[in-house]
């Protein structure tokens, strides 16, 4: 069978910033850290992916405990 690609969601760096309630020099060094997948699309377009997002925001709830 063979495996489809599903189309990411992106957000732009000001939206994840502000669903994640940090700035832009905190999402920068998780992008950097791998923690966050990003993609650039100029040198001023940068867009995250909403699923690493999603996927980042449940491992710090698993880690946390709640």
């Amino acid at each position: 069978m063979k495996k489809v690609a599903t189309p990411r969601t992106h957000l732009s760096a000001a939206d994840a910033c502000k669903r994640l309630g940090h700035g832009r020099r905190w999402l920068f060094g998780k992008i950097k850290a791998g923690e966050l997948e990003a993609f650039k699309h100029s040198a001023t377009d940068i867009t995250v992916s909403l699923e690493s997002i999603v996927a980042y925001e449940d491992s710090k709830r698993i880690s946390a405990g709640i």
